[in-house]
């Protein structure tokens, strides 16, 4: 495939697709990697050949940079607590805020969902949201949810949709009365 096609499958892939190189033999690597070093420190390498598969994991990681960038961005943007302080027993856990996915209330327990772990303690939705900045949204009840981390929303049943998070099996309800208020949170 030509360069250029190549260049326009990759942004039809990925919107605003920086530099790929794909180089056809190895004596060509080095100019490659000159040229490479000058702009952009993260790069990628595919010899031709190229396998299919080699071709699908550099897409995969692209889009991966893309939505940790646009993730880092958003959270430039918010005024969060450096690390927020959970008790359990005589241990203390300190959160990123930006690691939190969502909160969970049930019964008189909150269990905070985070990309690594769970923590678990006594204490309100209320009280912890106002510990995290204005990207936390109320979904319902017994969900707050970080909405940088929500990759889409589907109906689930008459009066709810499902929330569905990146990087996670993990889902949180939302009230159908909170559908619009959500996606004017999103699009601030």
């Amino acid at each position: 495939m030509p360069k250029t096609e190549v260049l326009l499958f990759l942004e039809k892939i990925i919107d605003g697709v920086q530099d790929v190189f794909v180089v056809g033999t190895s004596s060509t690597i080095r100019e490659a990697y000159q040229m490479i070093l000058q702009t952009e420190p993260d790069y990628d390498y595919i010899l031709k050949p190229a396998d299919e598969n080699r071709v699908l994991r550099a897409i995969m990681y692209l889009q991966k940079q893309k939505e940790q960038e646009s993730s880092d961005r958003f959270f430039e943007k918010a005024e969060m607590p450096y690390r927020i302080a959970i008790k359990k027993e005589k241990e203390i856990s300190l959160i990123d805020p930006k690691k939190i996915i969502f909160l969970e209330k049930a019964g008189k327990k909150v269990t905070i969902h985070c990309s690594e772990s769970e923590y678990e303690l006594i204490d309100t939705l209320e009280r912890l949201g106002k510990k995290l900045s204005q990207y936390f949204f109320r979904s319902h009840k017994s969900y707050l949810i970080n909405v940088s981390y929500i990759q889409k929303i589907v109906p689930w049943n008459k009066n709810t949709y499902q929330i569905h998070f990146k990087n996670t099996t993990k889902q949180a309800p939302l009230s159908r009365r909170k559908l619009n208020e959500l996606l004017e949170k999103i699009e601030q």
